[in-house]
């Protein structure tokens, strides 16, 4: 074989070895995303958050009103 032979054998090697890493990485990365989708919020769950939120503020709002009139009422 001459030397202009040897040099095509070896860069074809050398794509194999990185088509193979290619894959690899790829692989990694599709299950990395997998697992960053399996965690997203859905309409659902935001709607859900915003409904209980909301309760919790009105029920703060209402229980801090009731100590303010609570206190007024033993300092008057």
């Amino acid at each position: 074989m001459s030397l202009r032979d040897d040099s095509v054998e070896d860069r074809q090697l050398k794509l194999g070895s990185i088509s193979e890493k290619t894959l690899e990485r790829l692989s990694a990365l599709e299950i990395d995303l997998a697992a960053i989708k399996s965690n997203y919020a859905t309409k659902k769950d935001i709607t859900r958050m915003e409904v209980t939120l909301l309760k919790w503020y009105i029920a703060t709002a209402v229980a801090l009103a009731g100590i303010a009139f609570g206190v007024a009422r033993v300092i008057h």
